[in-house]
C-alpha cells in the first residue's frame, strides 16, 4: 500500500456542468462540493484518469430550481464558505482539501448582514441554478468562534493509493481518553457519562452493539453461516450509511458512501496520537463519493437518505421506498424448512404440513420452497430451475395445490449461478449471460470457461461443499432475458407466487479483474424506467464493460433482485411481486421488500444479539419487510421449548416472520406439545397486529424512510439521554416498548422505561401502561427508571406509552385475510392519578386490496386517522375516525364499544358510537344511493288497487314530492322527539338551552352554571369504562366477550320477572328496592335521601343505571334542587319556593314523548279505509299493534318498535323486531304476495291479553310514566315479555293471524285475491316430503314388479314424473342387488 494525499489544489471556475465548487490540481485529482438540497452535500475526490486501475465516473444530480445556495471564496483564495440555508460548509485547501460542517440555526440564503466584498468573475454552468461566488472580507471570524458539528482532519483527510485505487476519508471524533477511571465503554449501562457527546450507529446489519463507538466493521458480503456477534467481520449485506448523534447540540447527521466496493469503517478501534481523535472510511476502489446529510433530527437523516437510495416519489410523500407495495400475505407467517424441501415425498409432506399447521391453530400464509425442489438424485448438486420429480412429481399441481387450494403463496429458493453440470449451463455460456474471466486467464481452464467466462467454486450439496460453476452477470442484457425466462417457465407457469434470491452476495467473485459486460445497469428497471432514472444515474456505473474490482460485488446483487422484479411484474404487470433476497445494498428495497438476517445460529447468545442487529438495520434504511430465522437456522440441535417460545415472542412484532431450520428434524410451531398453546397465542396475536404492521410499513417505511421497530433513542434521545445506549429491547412504531425475554431460564426481566418523550414537553412525563394487566408505572419524578416485571414463559412484556394507540384486526383461521372484516383500537390515555391528563394520539390506518399494484399506481386506497383526545380535566375523551384519503371503498369501521354488540371499551355506546354504527352498516349492505337525506316524511296513503303505499316526501327547500312503496317501514324509533316542558317564559332565556338529546358539542361547560333538569335515565346515565384488564381480557380469552354478553342478557332476563305480579315477581321487587334503597343511601349526601327514595314500586318507571351521579352530588360546586320549576326568565330558572337560580346553561333532560309522536310514523298514515293512523290510535285510547309491528287495515305497513314492543334490552328489541319484520317481507317475495295486513280478531285479542297482563304489575301503578299513554292510560312501552318470550311470539309467522294478498296469474288484470299462505306452504311442504322420498318409493314399486306399478302411475299425477321410464334400468339393477 502507498497512501498519500492530494496537494496543490486550485479552484475552477470555467469547467462545464460543474458541481458548484469544484477544485482541482496539477496531478488531474479532482474534488467537488455539490449541495442538492439544504440538507444534503455531496463531495467527491476522484483519481487521474492515469491510475492504473479505472474508476466509475460520476454523475451529479440536478438540484431543484428552487434550491439556491451560494458560494463565497474567501482571501487569499484557498477557502470558501458554502451555505445550504441550515448548513455552512467552510472548505479550505490551502494544503489538502479538508471540510468543516457548522449548522445554521436560522436559514440563511446569502451572506450575512454586513459582509462585504468584491465579486469575482465566475461561469454560469454549474449544475442547477446559477450562483454567485463572492469573495468575503475576514469572513473566518464569524465562525472561528464556534464548533463544527463534523469536521475532516487536516492533512490526510483525502488520502489515496494511486496503484490499487483505494481511497480514504478521514474525520474527527470525540476525544476517546478516558474520563474517569471507572468508564468502560463496552459494558451494558442504564446511563451515559454526562461529559461523552458524540454517539455513532448505522452500517445496517451488522454484529455487536447498536451504539458502534469503538469499533471497526468490514462491509464484504459473505455467505456468513453460524456467524458471531464479537467483532465485525462482515456479513450478508452492505449498507455504507452511518448516522453521528450529537448530545450537546441535540443534532443528528449522517454519512453515506456512494461506493459498493470492499470497504472498511473504523470509529475509533484504531488509535494514533499523531492524528488525534478520528473516524476512517477505506474504499478499495475509488472514486471517494459521499454526503453529507444534515437532520436536524434522526428521522429526517434517515428520509433524507432513503430518498437517495428509492426511486422517484409518489407525490405528496418524501419517498417511495419501492414502486410497489408487497403483498398483505408477506406480513402472515412465513414457514420454511430446508430438510423438509429434500424429502423423498416432498410434494405431499409440504402439503401435510401445511394443513397440520391450521388443524393446530396457526395460520399460514406463505412457504419458502427451498432448494430441494431441484437437486440432482443422483449428484445432490442443485440444479436450479430443474425440478425433481420424483420428490414433486407434477410441479403443477403441487403449486396449484398450496396456492389456489390451500391459499399459500409459494416462494421458491433460487440461486444466480450454474455449476458446469448444469443442462442450461451451456446455453447461458454461449449467451455470455456469464461473469467475464480476468484478462490474464485466458488459457487457464480452471479459471476461463471456452465463451470467455470466469470459473468459480460454487456451493453445490452441504456443509462445505463446492464444485465448479460460472455466476451469472446481471448486467449482461442476455443474462436478464435468459433469468425472466427460466423464472416464468419452472416457477410461474407450475404456479409458484414469488422468487427467493439467495446466496446472492456473490463473495465466490474473488479475482477484482474479472469483469462485467455492463449492458445495464443494476437499478434501471424494464418495467418502471422513469421511476429509477435518478437512481440509477446515481448508483450504477452508467453502462461498459467494467472490472469487478471497480464497482464491487455488491452490484450483482442489485442486479439480481432487480432481474427478479421485473420478471415478474412483466408477467403480472397488476399483481404485487414476491421478492425476498439475502442480500441487500442501498436500493435493494426497490426490487426485493424483504430479507432476514441470514444463516443465524441456534442459541441463546444469537437471540440475544439479535434486537441490537434489528436495530441498527432499521435505522439504516434496511430491507422493509425483515426478520430472522426464528428458532435459529444452524447447529446440530434444535431449538428448546423456552428458546423457540422466547425467539417467537421477540419475532412478533418484526414485519417479517419466518420459522426456518436446516436441520434433521424441522423446527416447527407445533414441535413440542408443551408449549403449543403458548406459540398459538403469540401467533394469534402476530395476526391481530396485521393492520398495524402493514399500515406501519407504508406510513413510516415506505413513505419516510423510517424502521416499524425502532431503538428507544429513537423517541426518546433529547428527553432521556441514557437510552442512547440501549439496545435489548425496542419500540414498535411510537408508543409501544416491548422488551423480550432473551436469558435462558429467565422468568422475569429488567429493563428501563425512559422518564420522557422528545414529542412531550419539557416538564412533561412519560407514563408507560402495561398492556396485558393494565397496571401504569408513574414517571419517577420525571426520570427513567429500571424496573423488573414477572416474565413467566408465555409472557411478553409490553408497555405503551400514555398518548399511543395500538390497532388491532380479527382473528385468524387460515390466512392473514380473515381478520380484514373488524378493526379494534385500543387507546392510551394517561390514568387519572397522572398530574397531567391534557394528552392526545392518533394512528394513521392503511386499507387496500393487499394484492394488485393498484394502491400505488392508481391510489385505489383507504388512509384513516384514528385519533383521540382527552378533554376538559380529564374525564373526558374524545375519538374520531377522519378519513384522508377514500380511494379505496371495500372497508368497514364501526365503533361499537357496547356490551350488547361488540364491547371492546364501554358498557354503553354513546350517539356518536352508534351513529358510526349505522354509517358503517349503510355503506356495508351500499344503500347509501337509495337514502334521503334532509328529508321529512309527511304522510303516505295505501292505494288498494295498485297494492302499494304513496308515500308524501318534503325536501330542506320545503318542496313536496311524492314516491311509491311497496313497503312501508316505520324505523323512526319512540325515543325521536325530545319532551321540553312547557314552562313559561321559557323563550325569554339568554343563556344556551338544549335538549340532552341534541347536545351540542361546540358549547364549552367550563366554567359555566348549568341546570341539568331531570332526574331519569336521561339526566343519570354516564358511560362506565371497562377497566384495562377487563378489555384485556375481552380481547383475548375466547369466548368471554359473548359469555359476559349472555350474562347480561339473562340478568336483565331475570329482572323482567320484578315488575310481575306473582308471589316470585314481589319477592324479588322486594328485595331489590331494599337493596337499592341501602345503595342510594351509602351513595348519595344525607340532606338527598328524602328527595331520591322513590314513593312507587321498582319498575314502575325507567329504572336507571347509575354509574357516578349519585357520587357526583357530593362536589362542592353541584346542588340537587327538588322544588318544582314554575317558571323560566331571562336569567334562569324559578322554582315553587321562590328562588330564582341563575344560569349560563339549562340542559332539558327530560326524556322524550312516547306515547303520542313517538310510537313510529304514526301522523299521516293512511290505511285501507283513508283513515289516519293516529286516529285510529285515540279511538283505542292509545297505541296498539300485533305483536308490536303492525296494525290491521293498514297493509304492508310495519314498525320497529311500536306499541308494547320493549322487552328487558332495548337493543335485543330492535334486532329481534327487525328480523320479524325481515320474515314477513321476505315471506311477500318468496309467495308471490302484494301485501300482508294482521286480522282484526287475532289484534284484538293479543291486545286485550296484553292489557290483563298487566292488571296487577308495577306498570299500573298509580305514578305518571312515559310507559303509560299521556303519562297515566294504558300501558303503551313495556311488551310485559321477557327477550326469551318475545323472541318465542315471534321465531316464525302465523299465517292464520294474517290476510295475505297476491293477483291471479294468467287473468287479465290480474285481479287481486286472498291467499292461504299456510295452506299453499304445506302443499309445498308435502310435495318436497314426496320428492325426498321418491327414490326410496321407486326402489320398492320396482321391486313388487306389477304390483308396483299403481304406486309410480300415482307418483306419476302428483309429481309430473316419469319414473317408470327413467328406473327401468335402474330396476334391472335393483332387481339384481335383491336376488330377483
Amino acid at each position: 500500500m502507498r497512501q498519500l494525499t492530494p496537494h496543490n489544489f486550485k479552484i475552477d471556475l470555467h469547467s462545464a456542468n460543474r458541481p458548484l465548487l469544484t477544485l482541482t490540481n496539477p496531478s488531474s485529482h479532482t474534488f467537488c462540493v455539490h449541495p442538492i438540497s439544504p440538507n444534503v452535500v455531496r463531495i467527491t475526490h476522484s483519481l487521474p484518469t492515469s491510475s492504473p486501475r479505472t474508476t466509475r465516473p460520476i454523475v451529479y444530480e440536478t438540484p431543484d430550481a428552487t434550491f439556491v445556495p451560494t458560494l463565497n471564496v474567501l482571501p487569499p483564495g484557498t477557502a470558501a464558505d458554502i451555505r445550504t440555508g441550515p448548513l455552512r460548509v467552510r472548505v479550505s485547501w490551502s494544503d489538502s482539501p479538508k471540510l468543516e460542517w457548522y449548522y445554521e440555526e436560522r436559514l440563511t440564503g446569502g451572506p450575512d448582514e454586513g459582509d462585504t466584498g468584491d465579486t469575482l468573475e465566475t461561469a454560469n454552468d454549474a449544475i442547477g441554478p446559477a450562483v454567485t461566488a463572492t469573495t468575503i472580507v475576514d469572513e473566518g471570524s464569524s465562525v472561528a468562534d464556534r464548533t463544527p458539528f463534523a469536521s475532516d482532519i487536516k492533512m490526510r483527510a483525502y488520502a489515496y493509493d494511486n496503484e490499487s485505487g483505494s481511497v480514504w476519508h478521514y474525520t474527527k471524533r470525540e476525544m476517546y481518553l478516558p474520563l474517569h477511571e471507572d468508564e468502560d465503554p463496552s459494558a451494558p449501562v442504564y446511563g451515559v457519562p454526562a461529559e461523552r457527546d458524540e454517539y455513532v450507529y448505522g452500517l445496517g446489519e451488522t454484529a455487536g452493539p447498536l451504539c458502534k463507538n469503538g469499533k471497526s466493521y468490514k462491509l464484504e458480503a459473505r455467505d456468513s453461516l453460524a456467524y458471531g456477534f464479537d467483532g465485525g467481520a462482515p456479513l450478508y449485506k452492505v449498507t455504507p450509511f452511518y448516522t453521528v448523534y450529537k448530545k450537546s447540540s441535540d443534532l443528528w447527521y449522517g454519512m453515506y458512501y456512494n461506493n459498493l466496493t470492499d470497504t472498511t469503517f473504523d470509529f475509533g478501534a484504531e488509535v494514533d496520537v499523531i492524528w488525534g481523535s478520528f473516524r476512517t472510511y477505506c474504499a478499495s476502489s475509488g472514486p471517494l463519493d459521499y454526503y453529507l446529510i444534515l437532520g436536524p433530527t434522526l428521522p429526517d437523516v434517515l428520509t433524507s437518505y432513503a430518498a437517495l437510495t428509492s426511486p422517484t416519489p409518489t407525490l405528496p410523500h418524501p419517498i417511495s421506498a419501492s414502486a410497489v407495495l408487497p403483498p398483505l400475505s408477506q406480513f402472515g407467517y412465513l414457514a420454511s424448512s430446508l430438510a423438509l424441501a429434500e424429502e423423498k415425498n416432498a410434494a405431499n409432506s409440504i402439503v401435510e404440513f401445511v394443513r397440520r399447521n391450521r388443524e393446530e391453530g396457526f395460520p399460514i400464509d406463505a412457504l419458502y420452497l427451498s432448494s430441494g425442489w431441484c437437486q440432482n438424485e443422483e449428484t445432490g448438486n442443485r440444479e436450479y430451475w430443474i425440478w425433481n420429480t420424483a420428490r414433486y412429481p407434477s410441479p403443477k399441481q403441487f403449486g396449484r395445490t398450496l396456492e389456489n387450494e390451500l391459499g399459500v403463496q409459494l416462494i421458491a429458493n433460487v440461486k444466480p449461478w450454474l455449476l458446469d453440470s448444469h443442462p442450461f449451463y451451456e446455453e447461458v455460456a454461449s449467451l455470455s449471460g456469464f461473469v467475464r474471466a480476468a484478462p490474464d486467464a485466458e488459457g487457464d481452464p480452471r479459471r476461463m470457461g471456452p465463451e470467455g467466462q470466469a470459473k468459480h467454486h460454487l456451493w453445490s450439496s452441504g456443509f462445505g461443499c463446492y464444485d465448479s460453476g460460472s455466476a451469472l452477470d446481471f448486467s449482461s442484457a442476455a443474462a436478464q432475458s435468459w433469468w425472466g425466462v427460466v423464472i416464468r417457465e419452472s416457477l410461474l407457469e407450475n404456479n409458484v407466487t414469488g422468487v427467493w434470491d439467495d446466496n446472492n452476495e456473490f463473495s465466490y467473485l474473488l479475482d477484482t479483474e474479472e469483469g462485467y459486460i455492463g449492458e445495464s445497469g443494476p437499478w434501471s428497471s424494464a418495467v418502471f424506467p422513469a421511476q429509477h432514472a435518478t437512481l440509477e444515474g446515481r448508483l450504477g456505473w452508467r453502462g461498459g464493460p467494467t472490472r469487478v474490482g471497480a464497482v464491487g460485488r455488491a452490484v450483482q446483487t442489485a442486479g439480481m433482485n432487480k432481474a427478479t422484479f421485473d420478471a415478474l411484474l412483466e408477467a403480472a404487470p397488476d399483481r404485487r411481486p414476491v421478492v425476498v433476497s439475502r442480500s441487500a445494498v442501498p436500493g435493494s428495497q426497490a426490487f426485493a421488500h424483504a430479507s432476514w438476517s441470514g444463516d443465524n445460529a441456534t442459541s441463546w447468545k444469537a437471540l440475544r444479539a439479535s434486537i441490537a442487529m434489528t436495530l441498527s438495520t432499521g435505522i439504516s434504511f434496511g430491507p422493509g419487510l425483515w426478520g430472522h430465522d426464528i428458532g435459529g437456522f444452524a447447529g446440530q440441535h434444535s431449538p428448546s421449548p423456552e428458546l423457540l417460545v422466547r425467539w417467537c415472542q421477540h419475532g412478533l412484532f418484526h414485519t417479517r416472520f419466518t420459522v426456518h431450520s436446516w436441520k434433521t428434524i424441522s423446527t416447527t410451531l407445533f414441535m413440542y406439545p408443551s408449549v403449543t398453546a403458548i406459540l398459538r397465542s403469540i401467533l394469534v396475536f402476530r395476526y391481530r397486529l396485521a393492520p398495524s404492521l402493514y399500515s406501519l410499513y407504508i406510513t413510516q417505511y415506505h413513505r419516510r424512510g423510517h424502521p416499524v421497530l425502532r431503538p428507544l433513542l429513537w423517541h426518546h434521545a433529547r428527553s432521556d439521554s441514557a437510552t442512547l445506549l440501549m439496545d435489548e429491547e425496542f419500540l414498535f412504531g411510537s408508543h409501544v416498548l416491548v422488551a423480550p425475554v432473551t436469558i435462558k431460564g429467565a422468568r422475569s426481566r429488567k429493563f428501563y422505561l425512559p422518564g420522557g418523550a422528545d414529542d412531550l414537553g419539557v416538564e412533561e412525563p412519560a407514563w408507560w401502561c402495561e398492556w396485558d394487566t393494565g397496571f401504569w408505572h408513574a414517571p419517577m419524578e420525571g426520570n427513567g427508571q429500571i424496573v423488573e416485571l414477572d416474565a413467566p414463559l408465555e409472557r411478553l412484556l409490553i408497555l405503551v406509552r400514555a398518548g399511543g394507540i395500538l390497532l388491532l384486526g380479527g382473528a385468524c383461521e387460515r390466512t392473514i385475510r380473515d381478520g380484514r372484516s373488524s378493526r379494534y383500537a385500543f387507546i392510551f390515555p394517561p390514568p387519572h392519578s397522572a398530574h397531567n391528563r391534557t394528552s392526545s394520539g392518533r394512528f394513521t390506518l392503511i386499507e387496500d386490496d393487499g394484492e394488485s399494484n393498484a394502491h400505488t399506481t392508481s391510489g385505489a386506497y383507504a388512509e384513516l386517522e384514528v385519533s383521540f383526545a382527552v378533554a376538559g380535566d380529564g374525564e373526558e375523551v374524545q375519538v374520531a375516525v377522519d378519513v384522508v384519503h377514500a380511494g379505496w371503498k371495500e372497508v368497514e369501521w364501526q365503533i361499537i364499544p357496547s356490551h350488547m354488540l361488540m364491547a371492546e371499551d364501554q358498557a354503553f355506546a354513546n350517539r356518536e358510537e352508534v351513529y358510526n354504527y349505522w354509517q358503517g352498516l349503510v355503506d356495508k349492505h351500499d344503500i347509501r344511493p337509495s337514502i334521503r337525506y334532509q328529508t321529512t316524511f309527511v304522510g303516505s296513503e295505501w292505494i288498494e288497487k295498485e297494492q302499494h303505499h304513496v308515500v308524501e316526501l318534503r325536501d330542506a327547500s320545503g318542496e313536496t314530492f311524492s314516491v311509491v312503496a311497496d313497503v312501508l317501514i316505520s324505523a323512526a324509533g319512540p325515543l325521536n322527539t325530545p319532551n321540553i316542558p312547557k314552562l313559561p317564559g321559557i323563550e325569554a332565556f339568554n343563556g344556551v338551552a338544549f335538549h340532552s338529546s341534541q347536545w351540542n358539542p361546540d358549547i364549552s361547560l367550563k366554567g359555566k352554571r348549568v341546570a341539568v333538569v331531570g332526574n331519569g335515565s336521561t339526566g343519570i346515565q354516564v358511560n362506565y369504562c371497562y377497566p384495562s384488564i377487563v378489555k384485556f381480557a375481552f380481547a383475548w380469552i375466547p369466548g368471554l366477550q359473548r359469555l359476559y354478553r349472555a350474562y347480561i342478557f339473562f340478568s336483565w332476563e331475570g329482572k323482567s320477572f320484578v315488575s310481575g305480579a306473582s308471589w316470585l315477581g314481589k319477592l324479588l321487587r322486594q328485595r331489590s328496592e331494599k337493596a337499592l334503597v341501602e345503595y342510594l343511601r351509602s351513595t348519595a349526601p344525607i340532606e338527598y335521601h328524602k328527595d331520591l327514595t322513590p314513593n312507587y314500586p321498582l319498575g314502575a318507571k325507567r329504572v336507571a343505571w347509575d354509574a357516578g351521579w349519585l357520587q357526583s352530588l357530593h362536589r362542592d360546586n353541584v346542588e340537587l334542587v327538588s322544588s318544582e320549576i314554575v317558571a323560566v326568565n331571562k336569567d334562569g330558572i324559578v322554582t315553587k319556593d321562590g328562588k330564582e337560580h341563575k344560569l349560563d346553561v339549562i340542559v332539558w333532560a327530560t326524556g322524550f314523548d312516547i306515547s303520542g309522536e313517538g310510537v313510529g310514523l304514526n301522523k299521516g298514515v293512511k290505511g285501507q279505509n283513508g283513515r289516519e293512523l293516529r286516529q285510529y290510535w285515540e279511538s283505542l285510547g292509545g297505541p296498539e299493534a300485533y305483536l308490536a309491528v303492525a296494525v290491521p287495515k293498514w297493509p304492508n305497513y310495519f314498525i320497529v318498535i311500536g306499541p308494547n314492543a320493549v322487552s328487558a334490552s332495548w337493543g335485543y328489541t330492535i334486532g329481534n323486531q327487525t328480523r320479524f319484520i325481515a320474515r314477513l317481507v321476505g315471506s311477500l317475495v318468496k309467495n308471490n304476495l302484494t301485501s300482508l295486513v294482521p286480522r282484526l280478531e287475532p289484534f284484538e285479542a293479543h291486545n286485550r291479553f296484553l292489557q290483563s297482563h298487566f292488571t296487577d304489575t308495577v306498570y299500573r301503578a298509580n305514578v305518571r310514566s312515559w310507559y303509560k299513554y299521556k303519562g297515566m292510560g294504558k300501558v303503551v312501552a313495556p311488551s310485559g315479555f321477557s327477550g326469551t318470550q318475545l323472541w318465542w311470539r315471534t321465531r316464525s309467522i302465523v299465517w292464520n293471524d294474517w290476510i295475505a294478498v297476491g293477483r291471479r296469474a294468467g287473468e287479465k288484470g290480474g285481479l287481486l285475491q286472498v291467499v292461504d299462505v299456510a295452506a299453499v306452504r304445506r302443499k309445498r311442504a308435502a310435495v318436497k316430503l314426496l320428492l325426498a322420498s321418491v327414490p326410496l318409493a321407486a326402489i320398492l314399486a320396482t321391486a313388487l314388479g306389477p304390483w308396483g306399478q299403481p304406486l309410480l302411475e300415482r307418483i306419476q299425477r302428483l309429481t309430473g314424473v316419469d319414473l317408470a321410464a327413467h328406473l327401468r334400468e335402474a330396476g334391472r339393477a335393483v332387481k339384481g342387488l335383491l336376488g330377483r
